[in-house]
């Protein structure tokens, strides 16, 4: 394995309250790590007001949890 492979993968974009969220404070549970594929494959931004989830303080850092997709947006 090429040391430089994992450089020429692109970062998940997302978004929140307008603004790109930095990524290493996003933390995603099971069920949406399953629903990522699509985002993942295609490049779009993840909006976060269209997923559940809550914040939680690790460490003295404020972190979001991603939990599932908003039913709404599924069916879209």
């Amino acid at each position: 394995m090429s040391k430089d492979q994992f450089n020429t993968v692109s970062k998940l974009n997302i978004r929140g309250g307008g603004k790109e969220i930095v990524s290493t404070n996003v933390c995603f549970t099971g069920n949406a790590i399953a629903l990522l594929n699509a985002y993942a494959a295609t490049g779009t931004a993840i909006h976060l007001d269209d997923w559940d989830g809550y914040n939680e303080l690790r460490g003295g850092s404020l972190y979001y949890i991603v939990t599932d997709i908003k039913k709404a947006v599924l069916s879209v």
